[in-house]
């Protein structure tokens, strides 16, 4: 077969020739060709997607000019799980916990995706595929050190016995971000992944994530221009636990349970001088914390002429932000299902 299998298109294995729509796939040859250290720099090798910063550690990703820091309109996955935060649609992409070297291929759908992947996925979705534990067996270390303050040290530790097979990344990351401004990063994370063959028929599958970084904040574009408010680092911190498991009653007959669930926390607090307009000095506290759990449950089936995939997924988002939602705590429940089919009709046409 001359086109590789996407996994991400309709939720089903296919053929990327036999794709409905426009896909994308990064492979770890080009990911290592690339030379790229950020993972939203590897999106510029899409058609159409569009990569630039606000700052040294904010990057904002879109497609077709639809794009910004704040942004609701693509949906991005890690092993089929979405992790933007709820609060804004925000991607934090140095904050994944995984690194460019976790990463087995990025499959990118370009065009509106929302009935497969609910509402984000007005544009595109960005799917993150990382490496199964078995490939990464031994120790890995690498060194980057570059221009601006770059230094980048990652350990690979992966190992197995018998039917397990684990894999563990720790990286360590920092730089001085662009000249002449005040937006430095530097970051630290794990990322821990078990496969476990529980039997001929069931495989299980589970990682947990960490990513904690301190991040230079300046004073742009602040709408109250007669207070003086000083640059200062915030913190931010993410965890994730995903837990997978697959049960094949043939090599045609598949049901999938997965549950997952992250939780990030943006601390950034900072005294402003409002003097001039009778305050004094004021405390501004933007923190925020969000909490996502997330079930997904589908059967899929493959037979000659046509493939199907059913599902449902339940969500449960929350988000504290006094500055933005005052003392507003609310669960957003979102519920979601789907069918989606490949009907081969005859050699020349395939319906989607």
């Amino acid at each position: 077969n001359d086109f590789p299998v996407v996994l991400t298109a309709t939720r089903l294995k296919q053929s990327k020739n036999n794709s409905p729509t426009a896909t994308t796939i990064i492979d770890r040859e080009m990911i290592e060709a690339s030379g790229f250290t950020e993972i939203a720099d590897l999106l510029r090798l899409v058609p159409g997607m569009l990569v630039n910063y606000d700052s040294g550690h904010i990057a904002n990703v879109g497609y077709q000019f639809l794009f910004n820091r704040f942004t609701a309109r693509y949906q991005v996955l890690v092993d089929g799980n979405s992790v933007n935060t709820p609060l804004f649609g925000e991607m934090p992409w140095t904050q994944l916990g995984i690194t460019i070297d976790d990463i087995e291929r990025i499959e990118v759908i370009r065009g509106a995706s929302s009935a497969s992947y609910g509402p984000n996925a007005m544009t595109a979705v960005i799917s993150i595929i990382t490496n199964h534990s078995v490939f990464d067996k031994g120790v890995k270390f690498k060194l980057n050190e570059g221009v601006n303050g770059r230094s980048e040290q990652y350990v690979t530790i992966g190992d197995g016995k018998g039917n397990f097979d684990y894999r563990l990344s720790l990286n360590a990351r920092k730089d001085d971000g662009f000249k002449k401004r005040y937006d430095s990063k530097e970051l630290a994370g794990a990322n821990f992944r078990g496969d476990y063959q529980a039997s001929n028929n069931d495989i299980l599958t589970f990682s947990f994530n960490y990513n904690s970084g301190d991040y230079q904040e300046e004073v742009v574009d602040r709408l109250d221009l007669n207070a003086n408010v000083p640059e200062h680092v915030k913190k931010s911190t993410r965890s994730s636990f995903s837990g997978k498991w697959t049960h094949n009653f043939s090599n045609s007959d598949i049901l999938t349970l997965n549950y997952y669930q992250q939780e990030y926390n943006d601390s950034n607090s900072f005294i402003g001088d409002y003097t001039t307009e009778g305050f004094g000095l004021v405390l501004i506290d933007e923190s925020f914390t969000t909490n996502r759990k997330n079930i997904e449950l589908t059967y899929s089936k493959y037979a000659d002429s046509y493939s199907l995939i059913v599902g449902s997924l339940y969500r449960i988002d929350n988000t504290i932000a006094p500055q933005y939602l005052y003392q507003v705590d609310k669960d957003i429940h979102t519920k979601q299902y789907f069918v989606n089919t490949e009907i081969q009709l005859n050699k020349n046409n395939i319906i989607n």
